[in-house]
């Protein structure tokens, strides 16, 4: 398999661990080599799939003849239009929470897709020092929404603060997510952002940033007056003691060993003073050694 035809096959076994078939420029977008141009890129493709090692059917690329995931697919981008409309929506009534500076979204629906019931997923940058206070304030709202049945239009699962802008993990997995990333408030802190992860340009070296929805946040005066009532000595303890809570909670929920029906640790949440994110030995893990396996079986074969 020549370097090309191994970089082509790398992008569909990744997309392949979601079931998701990919087309040609969705191929350029995430190779982990400068592309030449999409006719070179074509033609690699072409004898991949002469030598049997993928499928290409309607213009999409997948490791299985099944033409059900590219009507799975089609149906998951077509519902993805009004649900980002919704996101962009969701993430400017986000911004005006205390000590929220940024918010992007990620998960599935910033790759344009999205199912029935789907979660909307959100990225989140805070100021420096508040996050968790940020997260606590949040949490209280989303306690009220999940009364309402409104939960899943909420998960901020991923927190980070102005001090950690580098993500600590670095892989395809990590790259990927980073570079889909719709950023919808606080333009110029996720500009920061992008630029304190140059290194997924190692693993996507022609990948750019979709930055259509990216504003800045607008004032808003109550989250000046809360802010400035925490902007203090005071704010500061309790972020730190509201840290040491979630630190001891999820400790003690993770020696009980138990998973949601999706795989997920209950508690597997890392608790720090400047993130607030989920395990990567768990989900990430696991999506990572799918794609390992799915690569090296074939390429083993082949070589």
């Amino acid at each position: 398999m020549y370097p090309l035809e191994k970089s082509i096959f790398k992008v569909i076994a990744y997309f392949d661990v979601f079931s998701y078939p990919v087309n040609i420029h969705e191929v350029n977008f995430f190779l982990d080599q400068q592309s030449g141009n999409l006719v070179e890129i074509s033609q690699a493709a072409e004898e991949l799939v002469q030598k049997d090692l993928i499928y290409e059917l309607n213009g999409f690329y997948l490791l299985k003849n099944d033409g059900s995931l590219i009507e799975r697919r089609l149906k998951g981008n077509a519902g993805a239009a009004p649900q980002l409309e919704k996101a962009v929506r969701i993430a400017g009534f986000l911004s005006k929470f205390p000590y929220i500076h940024g918010i992007a979204i990620s998960g599935s629906l910033s790759k344009n897709f999205s199912y029935p019931g789907s979660d909307l997923d959100f990225f989140i940058i805070t100021k420096a020092n508040r996050l968790w206070l940020a997260k606590t304030f949040f949490t209280v709202f989303l306690k009220i929404a999940r009364l309402f049945n409104k939960g899943h239009l909420y998960c901020l699962n991923y927190f980070i603060d102005e001090m950690a802008l580098e993500i600590e993990e670095k892989n395809i997995f990590t790259a990927t997510e980073i570079v889909t990333l719709l950023p919808c408030e606080g333009k110029q802190l996720f500009d920061n952002f992008f630029d304190a992860n140059k290194w997924t340009g190692k693993y996507l070296p022609n990948s750019s940033v979709n930055k259509k929805y990216s504003k800045e946040m607008k004032p808003w005066w109550l989250k000046r007056i809360i802010e400035s009532i925490f902007n203090t000595g005071f704010g500061n303890m309790l972020d730190n003691f509201i840290l040491n809570y979630y630190h001891r909670k999820w400790e003690q929920l993770r020696k009980k060993n138990i998973y949601t029906d999706i795989g997920f640790l209950l508690g597997g949440l890392i608790a720090r003073k400047h993130c607030c994110k989920p395990f990567p030995q768990h989900i990430q893990k696991n999506i990572l050694d799918k794609f390992e396996s799915k690569f090296t079986y074939v390429t083993s074969s082949v070589e």
